[in-house]
Protein backbone atom coordinates (compact mmCIF):
# COMPACT_ATOMS: atom_id res chain seq x y z
CA UNK A 1 0.00 0.00 0.00
CA UNK A 2 1.41 3.31 -1.21
CA UNK A 3 0.31 6.59 0.14
CA UNK A 4 0.06 9.89 -2.01
CA UNK A 5 3.36 11.19 -0.06
CA UNK A 6 5.15 8.22 -1.36
CA UNK A 7 5.36 6.32 1.93
CA UNK A 8 4.77 2.60 1.67
CA UNK A 9 3.00 -0.27 3.75
CA UNK A 10 3.56 -3.88 4.57
CA UNK A 11 1.46 -6.25 6.24
CA UNK A 12 3.54 -8.53 8.45
CA UNK A 13 0.45 -10.08 10.87
CA UNK A 14 -3.21 -9.05 11.62
CA UNK A 15 -2.54 -6.21 12.89
CA UNK A 16 1.18 -5.35 12.30
CA UNK A 17 2.56 -2.91 9.45
CA UNK A 18 6.31 -2.36 8.08
CA UNK A 19 6.60 1.30 6.73
CA UNK A 20 9.11 2.70 4.63
CA UNK A 21 9.50 5.12 1.66
CA UNK A 22 10.01 4.74 -2.00
CA UNK A 23 13.12 5.48 -3.59
CA UNK A 24 11.61 8.63 -5.18
CA UNK A 25 10.88 10.27 -1.65
CA UNK A 26 14.46 9.34 -0.65
CA UNK A 27 15.67 11.57 -3.57
CA UNK A 28 13.42 14.20 -2.70
CA UNK A 29 14.30 14.26 1.20
CA UNK A 30 18.10 14.52 0.58
CA UNK A 31 20.13 13.23 3.14
CA UNK A 32 17.79 12.27 6.36
CA UNK A 33 18.90 14.57 9.78
CA UNK A 34 16.22 13.99 11.99
CA UNK A 35 12.92 11.83 12.04
CA UNK A 36 10.57 12.31 14.77
CA UNK A 37 7.47 10.30 16.04
CA UNK A 38 4.46 12.19 17.46
CA UNK A 39 2.88 8.95 19.09
CA UNK A 40 0.33 10.05 21.41
CA UNK A 41 -1.89 7.29 21.83
CA UNK A 42 -1.43 3.29 20.65
CA UNK A 43 -3.92 4.11 17.47
CA UNK A 44 -2.64 5.96 15.06
CA UNK A 45 -5.95 7.61 12.67
CA UNK A 46 -6.12 7.95 8.96
CA UNK A 47 -4.66 11.12 7.69
CA UNK A 48 -3.43 12.58 10.66
CA UNK A 49 0.44 12.84 10.74
CA UNK A 50 1.57 11.31 13.95
CA UNK A 51 5.87 11.96 12.53
CA UNK A 52 8.05 13.66 9.90
CA UNK A 53 11.49 13.09 8.51
CA UNK A 54 13.34 16.05 7.95
CA UNK A 55 16.18 15.34 5.25
CA UNK A 56 18.81 18.33 3.24
CA UNK A 57 16.20 19.09 0.66
CA UNK A 58 12.83 18.85 2.29
CA UNK A 59 10.53 17.37 4.93
CA UNK A 60 7.98 14.90 4.57
CA UNK A 61 4.71 13.92 7.34
CA UNK A 62 4.61 10.34 8.29
CA UNK A 63 0.41 10.03 6.95
CA UNK A 64 -1.29 6.62 7.12
CA UNK A 65 -4.33 6.20 4.46
CA UNK A 66 -6.28 4.46 6.60
CA UNK A 67 -6.86 3.69 10.63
Amino acid sequence: MYTKNHLWLMRIGSDHFFMGITYFAQKQIGTVHLAQLKLESQTIKKDISWGNINGTEQSVDLVLPFD
